[in-house]
This record gives C-alpha cells, sequence and structure tokens, in this order.
C-alpha cells in the first residue's frame, strides 16, 4: 500500500487498543490510507491522539443491529433518537478528530414506489448539512435489501449526503450513471 497511495483500507475497530492500531499504521507509513472505523467517539480521539494524520469514520447506526419494524407503534423515532444521541455527542464537540460520519438507515418501498425512511429525510439533511458546516465528509450506509434500488441513492443523494458504504454496489453504481445523465 505504502508504494500506491491511492490505495485505502478501512480498519474496523474490534477492541484493539486504538493506540496499538495506530501504531501498527504509523509503522507502516499509512496514516493517510488507513481509516480507523467505530460507533465509540472516545476510541476515535485515543486514536488521533496517537496518530494525528489519521483518519477517522464514525459510524452511527439505528442500535437495532437488523431490521426497523415499521409497522410498530414508536419503533422508527425509537432507532432515530438512538442514531442522534451518538450524533449530538459527537456534535457537541464539533466532530473534533473525526474525518468521516457514516450514518445508517434503513428504508421501505410500498406498492406503489413510495420511500419510508428511518431516519425521517429532514433529520437526514439536517445531518449532512451540520457536517458539511463542521467539514466533515457525510457518509450513508443503507441496511437491507432496500440497498439494491438505485433510487434510494438518488434519494440520499438529495439529502446531502457525499458518499456511500453499500452491499449493493450494482445498485449504487446505476444510480451514479442516472446522476451523470442528469448533470449533462
Amino acid at each position: 500500500m505504502a508504494e500506491n497511495p491511492s490505495r485505502k483500507i478501512h480498519i474496523d475497530w474490534k477492541d484493539v487498543p486504538p493506540e496499538k492500531v495506530a501504531e501498527m499504521v504509523k509503522a507502516h507509513g499509512l496514516g493517510k490510507q488507513c481509516w480507523f472505523i467505530t460507533r465509540d467517539y472516545d476510541q476515535i480521539k485515543r486514536y488521533k491522539k496517537a496518530l494525528p494524520e489519521g483518519q477517522t469514520l464514525h459510524w452511527m447506526n439505528l442500535g437495532n443491529w437488523g431490521r426497523v419494524d415499521f409497522a410498530k407503534p414508536g419503533e422508527t423515532e425509537k432507532c432515530e433518537a438512538y442514531m442522534m444521541a451518538l450524533f449530538e455527542k459527537a456534535a457537541k464537540e464539533n466532530f473534533k478528530e473525526i474525518d468521516n460520519v457514516q450514518l445508517h438507515c434503513q428504508v421501505r418501498y410500498d406498492a406503489d414506489g413510495n420511500a419510508t425512511f428511518c431516519p425521517k429525510p429532514e433529520t437526514m439533511k439536517r445531518c449532512a448539512e451540520r457536517l458539511h458546516i463542521a467539514g466533515v465528509e457525510a457518509s450513508m450506509c443503507v441496511w437491507q435489501e432496500e440497498a439494491n434500488r438505485p433510487e434510494t441513492y438518488l434519494k440520499l443523494w438529495e439529502f446531502g449526503f457525499d458518499s456511500f458504504g453499500t452491499d449493493y454496489p450494482e445498485a449504487l453504481y446505476e444510480a451514479v450513471e442516472i446522476l451523470k445523465e442528469r448533470m449533462k
């Protein structure tokens, strides 16, 4: 990797002291190429203290570790509140030491193709705006099979997200092609 600076790697934190990860990254001269990723803001701060030039991604999930039950009363509000608590903790410090925030969302489509998002679109738009003001990249990861629809990414792009994590790259590529056509 050191021979090709365009290559990047994501290191998903798994109970190894962040200082140890930083030490290994630094030993190989890969501070700008390795992204330290976790949902634990305190671990991000420890990593950046050990490797100030290191890159970090703070992912913020919906707290459900699976599927939002859109039919269950109060479920989407509970999941959104969980994610927003993570977001507000980092926002209180103006996202210090964070290079990228990746929010998670889920979406359901009805028979007519109308989308319902969790978190709500207005919440996602506000988050993307706040991240941009703070100089932090706004990323989104869509969970479950609804991520296999290009229209999902087109909506999230409209909400202001800069980048995407996906298990369905073919749908994302299709969305990118649609956006290229629209921008001509």
